[in-house]
């Protein structure tokens, strides 16, 4: 794809075009959900997949972070107790 800037425009098929790759990745992402790209690694023959690995550590970090917050625990229940007052 070649781009001028002289005042001609460049057509591009719909299929070459950044609007269908875009229109293409959002599809897939939201209608397949596919939200990352497979990344893996081989060792000792076990396969790895790094975005699977990847989304347990986010996982767990949000658990402790949010369950094991002993103010954010607190903020929740007195919260709670608030609503069922009113």
């Amino acid at each position: 794809m070649v781009k001028t800037f002289s005042g001609s425009k460049v057509k591009l098929k719909g299929a070459e075009s950044n609007t269908y790759r875009m229109a293409r990745k959002f599809l897939d992402m939201n209608l397949y959900d596919i939200r990352t790209n497979s990344n893996t690694v081989t060792i000792n023959g076990t396969t790895i997949n790094l975005g699977k690995v990847g989304s347990i550590i986010k996982m767990f970090v949000a658990v402790i972070n949010l369950g094991c917050n002993i103010a954010v625990a607190a903020t929740g229940a007195l919260t709670a107790f608030y609503s069922h007052l009113i």
